[in-house]
């Protein structure tokens, strides 16, 4: 949303400019304008051509031209330090240099400045210059020490709690879902306060009693809850009408993990409840099991400091209920960033957290003849390529 209006307002700009412009008197002349409006040309070009490196140094030509020429407080400046924001390549982020956060530091400044520190407008800023507080020296964690890694949680903490509050204050002005998407994404350390963040919206959006809300209740209480009162909260959604299918699904196979070494009696009410909600609604039509959850598999500080990525491939079952049965890895891949190819040894370093991620997930079992069937042979490639901050 907020590199199209940038890109707009300085174009305006750019071709038509105010006679109101006050600039510095020893930069009036002709031949910096020019060099200017060329440089902004080139950067527009280079946007366009997806290019990404000569976008951004464009970008940072015409930022440090704009702010001779219109001076650093002009909203002219503020619009052109926006994009160059914008067009930071990610991969320039991850090194061990400060100028990706002193960037998104001085547009946060900027955008206090014109538009208020509880404005609408600040929130892209903010976010922008927290995933390049969790990004920074990505590749070459090892050589950072532990009392760096305390502030710079600190820092994303705090972050993260500003954000959270404007987005309570204007979820109607913005996409508040699409903003706790990306806050998300690099602040697993307040995953709760996320989630619940998410959760009180939607109540205020759609009640109480929405779908949409009681999806939320449960993705909360799955994530976050004690099993004593994640039980607790199943059992209240589960009896609720308005509950869309795949979470009434899902509740009910969590129940089912719950009561499987308690109340017999009751683990066969689920399992017979289970069966007949997935039957009655999943008897044609079905080519094999349907994913309702795939946890996120977890990464370990150790492997995050070496800077290692990859995939391992997982071949499992599915049974009757819904559940994954006997997963075995069939291939795997471990490389360092930024390089491609597996070359790093042993190649069964992320093999465990796959295993554990594949069982976690849960389907609607494929139905033969209105009966749930094991599903054999489904495959699964799990990914370990992350922005986390949680170390």
């Amino acid at each position: 949303m907020f590199i199209h209006v940038a890109l707009f307002f300085v174009g305006l700009l750019v071709l038509f400019p105010s006679s109101a412009d006050q600039p510095v008197s020893t930069l009036e002349s002709d031949s910096l304008r020019q060099t200017f409006r060329a440089t902004y040309q080139n950067y527009l070009k280079a946007v366009d051509a997806k290019e990404v490196s000569e976008a951004h140094q464009l970008s940072i030509q015409a930022l440090n031209l704009g702010e001779s020429i219109y001076g650093e407080d002009d909203p002219k400046t503020a619009a052109l330090t926006m994009n160059a924001a914008l067009s930071y390549p990610a991969f320039y982020l991850q090194q061990d240099s400060d100028q990706g956060v002193n960037l998104m530091q001085t547009l946060v400044n900027r955008y206090e400045t014109l538009y208020g520190r509880r404005s609408a407008e600040i929130i892209e800023p903010l976010l922008l210059l927290t995933e390049a507080v969790a990004s920074r020296g990505y590749y070459n964690r090892t050589k950072v020490r532990r009392n760096d890694l305390k502030k710079r949680r600190e820092r994303i903490n705090r972050l993260t709690d500003e954000i959270l509050t404007l987005i309570n204050q204007h979820s109607e002005a913005i996409d508040d879902n699409e903003v706790l998407r990306r806050l998300s994404r690099f602040s697993e350390t307040n995953a709760k306060s996320i989630s619940q963040a998410r959760l009180i919206l939607q109540r205020k959006r759609y009640g109480d009693l929405h779908p949409t809300t009681l999806r939320a209740r449960y993705i909360f209480a799955n994530q976050h809850l004690s099993k004593k009162d994640k039980i607790r909260e199943y059992e209240a959604l589960a009896e609720l009408s308005t509950l869309d299918f795949e979470t009434h699904i899902s509740i009910l196979q969590g129940l089912i993990i719950f009561q499987s070494d308690a109340n017999g009696q009751r683990l066969m009410q689920l399992q017979s409840l289970l069966s007949s909600e997935t039957a009655r609604s999943f008897t044609h039509g079905q080519s094999g099991p349907i994913l309702l959850e795939s946890p996120q598999p977890e990464i370990t500080p150790r492997q995050l400091s070496k800077g290692l990525k990859g995939w391992v491939s997982v071949g499992y079952a599915v049974n009757e209920q819904g559940f994954v049965e006997s997963p075995q890895v069939l291939d795997a891949c471990v490389s360092r960033k930024p390089i491609a190819e597996c070359q790093e040894s042993p190649k069964t370093t992320f093999n465990r957290q796959a295993l554990q991620a594949v069982l976690k997930r849960r389907y609607i079992p494929l139905f033969d003849d209105g009966e749930p069937v094991t599903s054999l042979g489904m495959t699964a490639t799990i990914t370990f390529d992350v922005i986390a901050v949680g170390w």
